[in-house]
Protein backbone atom coordinates (compact mmCIF):
# COMPACT_ATOMS: atom_id res chain seq x y z
CA UNK A 1 0.00 0.00 0.00
CA UNK A 2 1.51 3.04 -1.05
CA UNK A 3 0.48 6.14 1.20
CA UNK A 4 2.09 9.52 2.37
CA UNK A 5 0.40 12.17 4.62
CA UNK A 6 2.24 14.88 6.42
CA UNK A 7 0.60 13.85 9.70
CA UNK A 8 1.97 10.24 9.43
CA UNK A 9 5.22 11.70 8.53
CA UNK A 10 5.38 14.14 11.25
CA UNK A 11 4.15 11.40 13.60
CA UNK A 12 7.16 9.35 12.32
CA UNK A 13 9.53 12.50 12.09
CA UNK A 14 8.63 12.99 16.06
CA UNK A 15 8.82 9.08 16.91
CA UNK A 16 12.42 8.38 15.16
CA UNK A 17 13.87 11.94 15.38
CA UNK A 18 12.40 13.62 18.26
CA UNK A 19 11.29 16.45 15.24
CA UNK A 20 8.25 18.26 16.80
CA UNK A 21 7.50 20.88 14.04
CA UNK A 22 4.15 22.13 13.68
CA UNK A 23 1.95 20.29 11.09
CA UNK A 24 -0.54 22.36 8.99
CA UNK A 25 -4.09 20.82 8.46
CA UNK A 26 -5.78 22.38 5.16
CA UNK A 27 -9.60 21.66 4.81
CA UNK A 28 -12.06 23.24 1.65
CA UNK A 29 -14.28 25.52 4.10
CA UNK A 30 -12.73 25.52 7.66
CA UNK A 31 -9.67 27.74 8.86
CA UNK A 32 -6.44 26.07 8.76
CA UNK A 33 -5.56 24.11 11.93
CA UNK A 34 -2.19 23.46 13.41
CA UNK A 35 -1.18 20.17 15.29
CA UNK A 36 2.47 19.24 16.79
CA UNK A 37 3.11 15.53 16.35
CA UNK A 38 3.80 14.90 20.46
CA UNK A 39 -0.10 15.10 20.36
CA UNK A 40 -0.24 11.51 18.72
CA UNK A 41 1.59 10.15 21.35
CA UNK A 42 -0.26 11.65 24.67
CA UNK A 43 -0.80 9.68 27.10
CA UNK A 44 -4.13 9.39 29.48
CA UNK A 45 -3.27 12.03 31.70
CA UNK A 46 -2.69 14.26 28.75
CA UNK A 47 -5.81 13.58 27.07
CA UNK A 48 -8.68 16.04 28.33
CA UNK A 49 -11.46 15.76 30.55
CA UNK A 50 -13.66 14.35 27.46
CA UNK A 51 -11.29 11.88 26.05
CA UNK A 52 -10.74 10.26 29.44
CA UNK A 53 -14.21 10.04 29.95
CA UNK A 54 -14.77 7.85 26.51
CA UNK A 55 -11.59 5.97 27.71
CA UNK A 56 -12.77 5.14 30.80
CA UNK A 57 -16.27 3.88 29.40
CA UNK A 58 -15.08 1.60 26.68
CA UNK A 59 -15.75 -2.16 27.31
CA UNK A 60 -16.08 -5.01 25.20
CA UNK A 61 -13.71 -5.36 21.54
CA UNK A 62 -12.57 -1.80 20.43
CA UNK A 63 -12.22 -0.86 16.74
CA UNK A 64 -9.87 2.30 16.87
CA UNK A 65 -10.32 3.85 13.72
CA UNK A 66 -7.23 6.17 12.11
CA UNK A 67 -4.88 5.01 15.42
CA UNK A 68 -2.02 7.12 14.09
CA UNK A 69 0.69 6.64 16.75
CA UNK A 70 -2.21 4.46 19.16
CA UNK A 71 -2.29 6.65 21.73
CA UNK A 72 -5.51 5.37 22.57
CA UNK A 73 -5.21 1.70 21.87
CA UNK A 74 -2.32 1.89 24.07
CA UNK A 75 -4.10 2.59 27.16
CA UNK A 76 -7.09 0.59 26.19
CA UNK A 77 -5.00 -2.33 25.68
CA UNK A 78 -2.79 -1.68 28.64
CA UNK A 79 -6.30 -2.05 30.40
CA UNK A 80 -6.70 -5.43 29.42
CA UNK A 81 -8.99 -4.68 26.45
CA UNK A 82 -8.98 -6.50 23.06
CA UNK A 83 -8.01 -3.48 20.63
CA UNK A 84 -7.72 -3.46 16.81
CA UNK A 85 -6.13 -0.15 15.63
CA UNK A 86 -7.00 0.22 12.17
CA UNK A 87 -4.82 2.56 10.30
CA UNK A 88 -3.86 3.61 6.33
CA UNK A 89 -0.51 5.06 6.85
CA UNK A 90 2.12 2.13 7.09
CA UNK A 91 4.46 4.64 8.80
CA UNK A 92 2.14 4.90 11.08
CA UNK A 93 1.36 1.05 11.89
CA UNK A 94 5.22 0.44 12.00
CA UNK A 95 5.41 2.64 14.43
CA UNK A 96 2.34 1.35 16.87
CA UNK A 97 3.75 -2.45 16.22
CA UNK A 98 6.94 -0.68 18.08
CA UNK A 99 5.25 0.81 20.60
CA UNK A 100 3.72 -2.95 21.49
CA UNK A 101 -0.04 -2.64 19.96
CA UNK A 102 -0.65 -6.29 19.25
CA UNK A 103 -3.77 -5.98 16.94
CA UNK A 104 -2.98 -3.64 14.07
CA UNK A 105 -4.91 -3.72 10.74
CA UNK A 106 -3.15 -1.50 7.88
CA UNK A 107 -6.04 -0.45 5.82
CA UNK A 108 -8.65 2.08 5.04
CA UNK A 109 -12.00 2.03 7.10
CA UNK A 110 -13.59 1.40 3.35
CA UNK A 111 -11.57 -1.60 2.44
CA UNK A 112 -11.70 -2.83 6.16
CA UNK A 113 -13.67 -6.17 6.32
CA UNK A 114 -12.21 -7.69 9.93
CA UNK A 115 -15.14 -9.47 12.16
CA UNK A 116 -15.03 -7.52 14.58
CA UNK A 117 -18.15 -8.51 17.14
Amino acid sequence: MSFFDPISQGIHDFYYKKINDPIIIHSDGFDDDEVYPDYFFRTYGEMPVLEQKAMDLASGNVLDIGAAAGCHSIHLQNKGMNVTALEKAPLCCDIMKDRGIQNIECSDIHQYNGLFF
